[in-house]
């Protein structure tokens, strides 16, 4: 964990490490140990919160590292760097502009 530590906080310091694979590899694990519930960015440590930078500035550099997609959901498109997790259906509530929630709400 030290390890991906050191990567993402040498990438916040310098943003040209961006176009290392090592660098890049270490900015997806932690994402993906975020999706599985692995790691948390914030956590209750006593009766207080811990934020946990490192974690924090590894999803900020998450997004120059995506590529603009486009992404179809019903009859609208939106785009967006990060895909919609597919088993997330309550995500989908949070990204939506209104119109797409009131489209939902008819066909339900």
């Amino acid at each position: 964990m030290q390890d991906l530590k050191k990567l993402i906080e040498d990438a916040w310091e310098d943003r040209n490490l961006l176009n290392y694979n090592e660098y890049t590899t270490a900015i997806e694990t932690v994402i993906e140990r975020l999706d599985k519930g692995e790691i948390r960015v914030a956590e209750p440590i006593g009766s207080r919160w811990h934020v946990n930078e490192w974690i924090k500035k590894a999803v900020v550099l998450y997004f120059p590292t995506r590529q603009m997609e486009e992404i179809k959901v019903g009859p609208f498109v939106f785009h967006d760097k990060m895909n919609i997790k597919p088993k997330a259906y309550v995500w989908y509530l949070t990204v939506l502009p209104v119109m797409a929630l009131i489209w939902l709400k008819v066909l339900s």
